[in-house]
């Protein structure tokens, strides 16, 4: 489309700037018209998802290959989550379920659930330590898998609409969007994911079925007894009074043992928070330590028998400067539910509070805990528990984004061209009579530049995931973009220059098999080299662009910049390519057009692009900080958020929900 959008700007502008004699003005309109469409039919068509042209189905080789990846992609995901969970620091937290119906409770063994596992409900609390063993087990089971064996995939439930989507394919997208290496259909064919699900080749951990949308709980059981039938090992965990709500009237998960977990002892509450706490402030942690031994069945030991509570009363008070003795003021916190509270909503500004200078950077408080609860409605509104910075454009809206693309186009396009024109116009604008005169073709062009990334903007959907530079493969992507091209552009060129062989030789009965000739012979001699032109600049964003694996080893930071650099390069490239249209319409002056391309490629080709505008729009009207990347690697690791690769999440969901009630009330 960008290549469309040129030359069509070329061919026309070469007719309104006279380099063509006025005495074939007529009939050189209708000529620029037809290959101006040709042009712009055959960019559209090659710029559309390879997927819409062919369907390379994955071999058996790809697949198991494609197996391989996903399984040590997930191995590193999710034990690094469990360091950053900080779950066996400084001791692993004790946990134990009720084996339903008979009633034992147990200690939670994951080596042994992944042993003997087939199909397995895990009910709890809010904050009982379900994602925290259903993690535990996906390790334990990727490192007991067999090498043809199904890949454990822990699945998060939010954003899953049962009455819309069926569970498998809702299983393939979140692989596909959590996982996009997956995504290389050179190496792993481009039905991968959905095959390697539809094999039964994925065992999926499905995490937090309670944030499904309440009404629909029953229907999304009765998905899963579907898309998963009895005897398909699977893990489900669910809020205990959610689940047994739902299946009140309906079927439960067929064929699974359910257990449910237990709140931590309070002697093996205290004991984490002994060992945790530094030992020069043991004194400060004395009355805490002394109510969970003296009430074992008192408000300080109800509050802290959840993973998550306790947790957060470690981090608040062993980082913080706070002292842990409030916790036990009855006067303040009269119940357990009090106690809670305190801990969720004190817990970010303690530890933003005590991180506030370091390394020179200083965040004030109460603007960190105004972008946080951006974050978190950000996150609300697309469904996700994850934040990944090229999904930032998708709170803004497709609309007011393509506004934004297309005033910021004009922003950088304009100010430079018409104050240029302005004030050098002996040596740039020669072509006319008068600065006056000139002045309104150079804005038009930078207008007709800013439509046209807007546009495209527009009409770009899908996802946009961010990419590297890519140096194999390019002799072969380049033959295939370009005998692509070729092809379509002969196709779709053959009809037009029949019809205009028709209008030029006056469409004379006798001369119709001319102007047929005429027609096939003109779209191979110009409409097959256009195509392939205009392929081959297609292949230098394909070329120069490739998929990243955005949850293995990734910094953030480093991943927008790659991104930058590839679509940077993607844009240079495509400039170099299209130099021939540009340079033939407007001679000289073609190479100024390498600006407008540049730009336009920038903003619309890639995931940066799309990034940079929301955010010069958000940090603007202070919903968030300028310097983002940095503000959320402090705030990971301060522990407000978790980072799988490029990913990043809120602590737990409560802890969303409490950043993200302000503005909402």
């Amino acid at each position: 489309m960008v290549v469309a959008a040129v030359a069509a700007v070329g061919l026309i502008g070469s007719l309104l700037l006279g380099r063509w004699s006025d005495d074939d003005l007529e009939r050189t309109s209708w000529v620029s018209g037809v290959l101006s469409l040709l042009v712009a039919l055959a960019a559209l068509t090659l710029a559309w998802p390879r997927d819409l042209f062919r369907r390379q189905v994955s071999s058996p080789e790809q697949l198991d290959l494609a197996a391989r990846q996903l399984a040590d992609l997930g191995t590193a995901r999710w034990r690094r989550e469990l360091d950053v969970r900080r779950v066996p620091d400084p001791e692993p937290i004790v946990l134990r379920w009720r084996e339903e119906p008979d009633g034992t409770v147990v200690t939670v063994d994951p080596g042994a659930t992944a042993n003997r596992l087939g199909r397995l409900v895990v009910l709890g609390p809010a904050g009982a330590g379900k994602s925290v063993v259903l993690t535990l087990v996906t390790v334990e089971l990727l490192a007991r898998r067999a090498p043809t064996g199904p890949v454990p995939v822990l699945i998060p439930l939010a954003g899953w609409r049962p009455r819309e989507e069926p569970l498998p394919r809702f299983v393939a997208r979140r692989l596909g969007e959590d996982f996009p290496a997956l995504g290389d259909a050179d190496r792993y064919g481009a039905t991968a994911v959905t095959d390697l699900v539809a094999q039964g080749r994925v065992l999926p951990l499905l995490d937090g079925l309670d944030e499904v949308a309440g009404d629909a709980l029953p229907e999304a059981i009765a998905e899963i007894n579907r898309g998963y039938p009895a005897g398909e090992p699977l893990v489900v965990s669910c809020r205990a009074e959610e689940y047994r709500a739902a299946v009140a009237d309906a079927l439960p998960v067929r064929g699974a043992e359910v257990r449910r977990l237990t709140g931590v002892p309070p002697g093996s509450a205290a004991e984490h928070l002994r060992i945790a706490a530094p030992a020069a402030h043991a004194a400060r942690w004395a009355a805490v330590l002394d109510e969970l031994g003296s009430e074992p069945d008192g408000v300080l030991a109800g509050a802290l028998a959840t993973p998550l509570m306790l947790s957060l009363a470690r981090d608040t008070y062993v980082t913080g400067r706070r002292d842990p003795g409030e916790l036990t003021d009855r006067r303040r916190l009269p119940s357990a539910a009090a106690v809670r509270r305190h801990l969720l909503t004190g817990f970010t500004p303690a530890v933003l509070e005590a991180n506030r200078r370091r390394d020179g950077r200083t965040w004030e408080p109460e603007s960190a805990l105004r972008w946080l609860g951006f974050l978190a409605r950000h996150l609300d509104t697309l469904r996700t528990p994850g934040y990944g910075w090229w999904r930032l454009a998708d709170t803004v809206g497709r609309g007011p984004l393509a506004v934004l693309t297309a005033a910021l186009v004009l922003l950088v396009l304009g100010v430079p061209t018409i104050g240029g024109t302005w004030l050098n116009f002996d040596q740039a604008g020669s072509r006319f009579g008068s600065r006056e005169e000139a002045l309104p073709w150079v804005a038009g062009a930078d207008a007709v530049f800013a439509v046209v990334a807007g546009m495209i903007t527009w009409l770009r959907t899908g996802p946009h995931l961010p990419a590297r530079i890519r140096f194999t493969g390019l002799g072969r992507l380049l033959a295939r973009w370009a005998g692509r091209g070729a092809r379509l552009g002969f196709v779709v060129s053959l009809p037009l220059f029949v019809v205009m062989g028709c209008f030029l030789v006056e469409r004379l009965p006798g001369d119709l098999v001319i102007a047929v000739l005429t027609g096939v012979t003109v779209a191979a001699v110009m409409g097959a080299p256009v195509g392939a032109l205009v392929g081959a600049a297609c292949w230098a964003v394909a070329a120069t662009r490739r998929p990243v694996a955005t949850i293995h080893e990734v910094d953030p930071a480093e991943l927008l910049q790659d991104d930058q650099v590839a679509t940077l390069v993607s844009s240079l490239a495509v400039a170099v390519l299209i130099w021939p249209v540009t340079a033939a319409a407007f001679g000289e002056y073609g190479l100024a057009l390498t600006p407008y391309l540049v730009v336009l490629v920038m903003l619309t080709a890639g995931a940066h692009g799309r990034y940079r505008v929301a955010h010069v729009w958000l940090a603007s009207r202070g919903c968030l900080p300028w310097r983002l990347m940095t503000f959320l690697a402090d705030a990971h690791e301060y522990g407000v958020l978790r980072r799988s690769g490029a990913v990043y999440e809120f602590r737990h969901l409560e802890l969303t929900e409490v950043l993200a009630r302000p503005a909402r009330g």
